[in-house]
């Protein structure tokens, strides 16, 4: 293996069209830090922070994301325990699947959170000061724009919205604040404690889709189908675990610990006002 060759780190056993935007944004920004080589630990040497695979769900309490989790835990509960999905496990009568599935719909809407980051990533781009940075600049717009194409088709083909709809859709504040923290995370802040800002989402989303998985009444539902079975891949938070370990800094200075709790928490905030949009959907 050649050092910050493409990754195979993050790599699913299949393709998904379904993952959210958030999800897929974080997992590519994680995987072009791999293959920088101004950027920390390469591929081989991420492999080498922790030896072994990981047992399925279990985040080692003494590793860089087990540590800020239990460190902010009420806040990361908060997310996980979110009653949106809670909702989503429990609708049974086709009154609760119906209103479910509207706030599904409007949840799914995040289609306009790629606008900001295309936005930023763009003007990152063309103001890069090498042609490595407007290379990379290029590839998070790409990127982007490809993850936007495919949840505009969820939406259209899979929950039936038309495409002038989502293209009308009023942004939300969830959606604007949480783009813009972490627009502004990416700019304020050093590469690895930028990264900090995707420990929620990775992480979270999967606990929450096992949760759904356990509890669910009704598992041929477009939620269960195109939200949980696509979130359980455990090989994403085993990456990322594997990553903070790889890049974690040798000594920790108590400021550096104070942001890292802020973002981290901050992060886990701006998951629950998402996961509310479920819960006050807009008509569509």
């Amino acid at each position: 293996m050649t050092p910050h060759s493409p990754s195979i780190l993050f790599r699913r056993s299949r393709p998904s069209a379904h993952l959210p935007a958030r999800l897929r944004h974080a997992v590519e920004d994680l995987k072009l830090d791999i293959a920088n080589p101004s950027r920390g630990a390469n591929e081989e040497q991420v492999h080498k922070a922790v030896r072994k695979s990981l047992p399925e769900g279990e985040i080692p309490p003494d590793s860089f994301v087990g540590q800020i989790i239990a460190n902010n835990q009420s806040n990361f509960d908060a997310m996980l325990n979110n009653q949106f999905c809670k909702d989503m496990a429990a609708a049974s009568t086709e009154e609760e699947k119906a209103k479910v599935l509207k706030g599904y719909k409007w949840y799914t809407v995040d289609f306009m959170y790629c606008e900001n980051l295309m936005r930023y990533d763009a003007g990152r781009a063309s103001n890069a000061p090498t042609i490595k940075d407007v290379l990379e600049g290029a590839q998070h717009v790409q990127s982007t724009y490809d993850f936007a194409q495919t949840i505009l088709k969820t939406c259209t083909d899979d929950l039936g919205i038309p495409e002038e709809s989502v293209f009308a859709a009023k942004k939300s504040a969830a959606v604007t604040d949480y783009g813009s923290f972490e627009v502004d995370t990416a700019q304020d802040q050093d590469w690895f404690t930028s990264k900090i800002a995707t420990i929620p989402c990775i992480q979270g989303y999967y606990q929450i889709a096992k949760m759904l998985q356990k509890t669910s009444v009704d598992k041929d539902t477009v939620w269960y189908k195109t939200w949980a079975l696509e979130n359980m891949d455990w090989l994403y938070c085993e990456s990322q675990i594997k990553f903070f370990e790889a890049n974690k800094p040798p000594v920790v200075l108590p400021e550096m610990e104070e942001t890292w709790n802020r973002i981290f928490r901050t992060a886990c905030g701006h998951e629950v006002d998402f996961f509310a949009l479920g819960e006050n959907p807009q008509d569509l």
